[in-house]
C-alpha cells in the first residue's frame, strides 16, 4: 500500500526529507528526548515531522547503520540499551577526542564566545531547581557543542556528535541525584579555563565532567537500575 504523503515526493525531496528527518531525529537523540529502549514507529515520526513515512524510514537506516538505532525492518524501532562495558568503551573515546577539542577551543575562542559560555551557564544554574529536565539537558547539549565548535574542526565536532548520539538518551539517569551533587562545579571551572586559554586545565575539567557523569550512569546500569528499559 502506498503512503499517501510519499505520491508527491519526487527522488530529489526525497533525498532531502531524509536528511531533514535524519537532522531532526538526531537532534532529539543528542539532546535526551529519548530514553534507552524507546520503541518508535514510522508513524509516530511521520506524525511529529510531518513528512510521509518513506524519508522517515531511510533516516533510521541511517542512524541504524550509526550504532544509534536498534531497526529491525517490519519489526522494530528502538533507542539502543547499551551494557555497561559499551558505555564504558564509549566514555574513553568520548574522552579522547572531547580533550582534544576543547584544547583546540581553548586556543581559539574569544571573549564573546566566553560571554556566551557564561550565559548558557546561568541559564542552566537557574533552571536546575525549576525541574524542567528536559531544558536543562537540552541547554548543557548546547553548551557542550558551542565550545567544540570554538575548535574550529568540523570533521572532529561531527565524530563527537556520532559518540552523542549513543550516550545521550542516558543523560537523563544524571537528575536528580549526580546533578545535585555536582551542580555544575566542572562546567564553570572549564570556562574558567578556556577564558584564560589553559589548555591543559581545559582538557582536565571536560575530563572530569564526563567521566563523573558516564562512571555514575555505568554504576547505574551494572546494578541493574535500568533494567526496565532493556528490550523484549
Amino acid at each position: 500500500m502506498s503512503d499517501s504523503k510519499s505520491d508527491t515526493e519526487g527522488p530529489d525531496e526525497k533525498g532531502t526529507l531524509a536528511e531533514f528527518a535524519y537532522g531532526r531525529i538526531s537532534e532529539a537523540l543528542i539532546s535526551g528526548r529519548y530514553k534507552p529502549g524507546e520503541k518508535l514507529t514510522l508513524r509516530g515520526l511521520s506524525d511529529t515531522l510531518g513528512i510521509s513515512s518513506t524519508p522517515i524510514r531511510d533516516a533510521i537506516r541511517q542512524l541504524s547503520a550509526d550504532k544509534a538505532i536498534d531497526f529491525a525492518p517490519n519489526r522494530h524501532i528502538r533507542v539502543p540499551v547499551l551494557s555497561g562495558a559499551e558505555l564504558l568503551e564509549l566514555r574513553d573515546i568520548r574522552l579522547a577526542l572531547e580533550g582534544q577539542a576543547v584544547e583546540l577551543a581553548a586556543e581559539s575562542i574569544d571573549a564573546k564566545g566566553v560571554t556566551r559560555l557564561r550565559a548558557l551557564d546561568s541559564q542552566i544554574r537557574e533552571l536546575r531547581s525549576t525541574g524542567r529536565v528536559q531544558e536543562v539537558v537540552e541547554l548543557i547539549q548546547l553548551l557542550h557543542f558551542t565550545i567544540y565548535a570554538e575548535s574550529k574542526r568540523e570533521n572532529l565536532v561531527q565524530i563527537i556528535k556520532g559518540l552523542w548520539l549513543r550516550t545521550a538518551p542516558y543523560v537523563r539517569f544524571l537528575f536528580p541525584d549526580y546533578s545535585l551533587r555536582e551542580r555544575g562545579t566542572m562546567r564553570g571551572l572549564l570556562i574558567d579555563a578556556l577564558e584564560r586559554r589553559d589548555l591543559r586545565a581545559a582538557r582536565l575539567y571536560i575530563g572530569a565532567d564526563i567521566s563523573g557523569a558516564m562512571d555514575f550512569i555505568i554504576a547505574v546500569v551494572d546494578a541493574g537500575g535500568l533494567e526496565e528499559d532493556r528490550p523484549e
